[in-house]
């Protein structure tokens, strides 16, 4: 009887923190562009390793931003495939671009050569396998010029398929952008995106040392947690103008391998209220699967674990329902109920992989 009051206390925990995350959600004024053009100079900066498929499109994105004052900065990871002959052909059209051949190994440090060659104002970080919106550039320089942030979160949508692996890759991976949002609306950030992130050159000089080196990836979570340590200003911009798209995982594998990077860095956070957030997600997982087998000896399991999953549900609904609307993906609601069941088993597989098995990149 102990265990079931305790799953129970875990579930409303996680209930708690999702209805306060919701609240920051919906509090959070989405900001609208203005006619008046920005003088702000950016750096954008993009990392990339055998992106031929990508590039041109993200090119292409770039020459028909409405603010033009910007540097482009490629740095290319040791490329195998046709990326360089690829922006051979569509460099051209762009000014104030720089190609740079990485002499380091992997995105960190690709990022990081990048950075070192940045003039801008503010700088603007993104993957070769995104797709801004036109006036991305914009919409970043004039919130930049309004809040003077040192970390700007900004959306990252996630385009989905006919498959129901697709969409709901797209529901889960929306989830996590706008937990990550409304953490940052009501000031207590866990989550970014490294996709779609800016801050300011003295913000990644002072973080530098915090990043990790030795973590293949995590070089936006290890810079948030090195700016919200010194107290400095984060901000998440709430604007479809500000948004880049990427596509889900073709393969389970893919995505797989994905998550299991995503979770790895994990056993290098120092931030509490991180750490702890994701031992409440990781709790309610299990807690739902111990009682879904702890049910077979005693049935009482499984009407907590029943309560935990429609707590759980709610809980969930009530930050996916605003922010599917700002996504434009209200289309996948419906598939919430089979997400909510394959979720704790994700989250347990996953943590168990990234935390002690390998991954491959790209």
């Amino acid at each position: 009887m102990f265990l079931v009051f305790l799953f129970i206390a875990i579930s409303f925990a996680y209930f708690f923190l999702l209805m306060n995350y919701s609240s920051g959600w919906k509090n959070m004024p989405e900001s609208k562009l203005s006619n008046t053009p920005s003088t702000l100079f950016l750096s954008v900066v993009v990392p990339f390793r055998n992106e031929e498929k990508n590039l041109a499109l993200l090119i292409q994105q770039l020459i028909t931003q409405t603010h033009t004052n910007f540097e482009l900065i490629l740095v290319n990871d040791h490329s195998t495939d046709h990326s360089i002959q690829v922006l051979e052909t569509c460099l051209p059209q762009l000014k104030n671009v720089q190609l740079i051949q990485a002499q380091g190994f992997g995105k960190k440090n690709a990022l990081k050569e990048g950075i070192a060659r940045a003039k801008g104002e503010f700088i603007v970080c993104t993957d070769a396998d995104c797709v801004p919106t036109q006036n991305w550039l914009q919409s970043i320089a004039q919130y930049q010029e309004k809040e003077l942030c040192d970390l700007l979160c900004c959306p990252v949508k996630m385009t989905y398929e006919s498959s129901f692996f697709s969409k709901l890759q797209t529901l889960e991976f929306t989830s996590l952008i706008a937990t990550g949002a409304a953490s940052v609306g009501i000031k207590r950030p866990i989550l970014c995106n490294g996709a779609n992130l800016a801050f300011t050159p003295e913000t990644w000089q002072k973080s530098i040392a915090e990043l990790k080196e030795d973590e293949a990836s995590g070089d936006d979570m290890f810079l948030l947690i090195s700016v919200k340590k010194r107290k400095e200003k984060i901000r998440f911009l709430k604007s479809t103008h500000a948004m880049v798209q990427t596509a889900s995982c073709k393969t389970l594998s893919d995505f797989y391998n994905q998550r299991k990077r995503w979770t790895s860095k994990s056993k290098s956070y120092t931030d509490s209220e991180i750490i702890l957030v994701a031992l409440l997600v990781f709790s309610v997982c299990a807690t739902f699967i111990v009682c879904l087998f702890v049910g077979f000896f005693n049935p009482l399991f499984w009407k907590a674990a029943l309560f935990i999953i429609c707590l759980k549900t709610l809980a969930d609904v009530s930050l996916l329902m605003p922010s599917a609307k700002f996504f434009t993906i209200e289309k996948l609601l419906m598939y919430i109920p089979l997400l909510e069941i394959i979720y704790p088993f994700y989250v347990v597989i996953v943590a168990i992989g990234g935390l002690f098995g390998k991954f491959k990149w790209k």
